[in-house]
């Protein structure tokens, strides 16, 4: 069974502290131990910091977490001013691959033509409970 649950804020960093409080919730009743549940959320973090640095001014945050057989996949998504290139070198990717299982980056570019360059920037995190990895 697949449970999606949606949260979307201002692309503000002071509604970081909201995005995290959504995943603890959400994934706090789905096996994850202690520790588990600290990594994806500093991932979550992580993730919404480097879409937050990108992101188009009065913009939306979005955060979609999925309770899937064995884990959690969250979805975080904005609309961005640069296409965000997933550099395997930056420390932040680094962070994030480290804390969770797999991580993804969906980019689609969606103003041009007279309008400012923009794209829809979705970071996906996956992660299942260490005791069934």
């Amino acid at each position: 069974m697949i449970i999606d649950e949606s949260l979307s804020v201002s692309a503000s960093p002071d509604q970081l502290g909201v995005v995290r409080a959504h995943v603890r919730t959400v994934a706090a009743d789905h096996a994850f131990a202690a520790d588990d549940l600290a990594d994806l959320v500093l991932a979550v973090d992580e993730a919404a910091g480097i879409l937050l640095d990108h992101s188009v001014p009065c913009s939306a945050l979005t955060c979609v977490v999925a309770v899937e057989d064995p884990g959690v996949r969250v979805n975080l998504g904005a609309v961005t001013t640069d296409p965000i290139n997933p550099d395997m070198t930056f420390f932040g990717w680094f962070v994030l691959r480290t804390l969770v299982d797999s991580v993804t980056v969906a980019v689609k570019h969606v103003r041009a033509l007279g309008e400012k360059e923009s794209w829809a920037v979705t970071i996906t995190l996956k992660k299942a409970p260490h005791t069934q990895r």
